[in-house]
């Protein structure tokens, strides 16, 4: 008998996301043809595919420099592609808690029995967010709120005047200002190893850095964004950008000063300029009952120190 034709199923019409949607994770409108859909992006030319000859010449020379002892294989390891178009900043966060070696406390349906976070946990755990979270995005008070809520230490810089009110930061730390240098220090502090007294396999003593940055002032497609920052080499003043929107941008070398530049533009949904947060596990008991306590007197204490 002759084969039978291929039958393929119409691609289902959705809904297009309006434009003026300007959360860091901005989707873009979903297509209703094949034709209208996209594989990737070409970066520009300011920056360097971290796969590539000069991409891994820059690696090897990090390397040496002791610039991916602090954060990138963690990451590496736990590297993860956001699940929605807008879903920037919970994917970034779920891969620091994981590289982290933080425990969910809570099984989800898809991985039982075992504990591991995703997404869907975040959102179910933060309903603050929303239930439209996936197609809005978070703001920077947002996603420090959720991090904090999820036994991480935080800090916030801005990378600019505090022109609005930063209450909605609570109960995480209030955010502070920072410079050029104080970025380039952080990177050091986020990429290299230092010695810490907590024991080296519970990570307490490390720390990791998600930036939220401007696409456009990268010359990059899209609005505002957030992704983990593996790396710095201070040879070539370039720090690691581990995108986790792979679907669109492959991970990438870029200047520090650029990547801080690109945070100075003022995210419209907050009314501050965009960022980084530096998180670390909270040092406590590395028992269930006994963190879970200890979170709670950092919590309190945070509480009494007015956010």
């Amino acid at each position: 008998a002759p084969p039978r034709p291929a039958t393929h199923r119409p691609l289902m019409e959705a809904p297009a996301v309006p434009s003026s949607s300007r959360r860091s994770g901005s989707p873009l409108r979903v297509p209703s043809a094949q034709s209208d859909t996209r594989y990737m992006m070409p970066l520009p030319s300011d920056v360097i595919r971290f796969n590539s000859p000069e991409g891994r010449k820059i690696f090897k020379d990090c390397v040496a420099e002791g610039g991916t002892e602090g954060s990138y294989y963690a990451l590496a390891d736990a590297f993860t592609t956001q699940e929605e178009a807008g879903s920037c900043g919970l994917g970034s966060l779920v891969m620091v808690l994981n590289s982290l070696l933080v425990d969910s406390g809570s099984q989800l349906f898809s991985y039982a029995p075992w504990r591991w976070y995703n997404e869907a946990l975040l959102k179910n755990k933060s309903t603050f967010l929303g239930p439209d979270v996936h197609k809005r995005g978070v703001t920077i008070p947002q996603l420090a709120r959720v991090a904090y809520d999820h036994q991480l230490q935080c800090s916030t810089i801005l990378a600019g005047e505090l022109r609005a009110p930063t209450a909605d930061f609570a109960p995480a730390p209030k955010p502070q200002i920072g410079g050029i240098d104080t970025f380039r220090d952080d990177l050091k502090r986020a990429s290299f190893l230092t010695p810490d007294e907590c024991s080296a396999t519970a990570r307490c003593g490390e720390h990791r850095m998600i930036a939220a940055f401007s696409r456009a002032s990268m010359k990059q497609s899209g609005v505002g964004h957030f992704s983990p920052v593996g790396a710095y080499s201070p040879k070539h003043d370039m720090c690691l950008v581990m995108d986790v929107a792979r679907f669109k941008y492959p991970s990438y070398w870029a200047p520090a000063e650029m990547l801080w530049d690109s945070m100075k533009e003022e995210d419209k949904d907050t009314g501050l300029p965009r960022g980084y947060m530096m998180l670390k596990k909270a040092c406590v008991e590395h028992t269930g009952h006994g963190h879970h306590q200890a979170h709670h007197r950092l919590r309190s204490a945070a509480s009494r120190r007015g956010g």
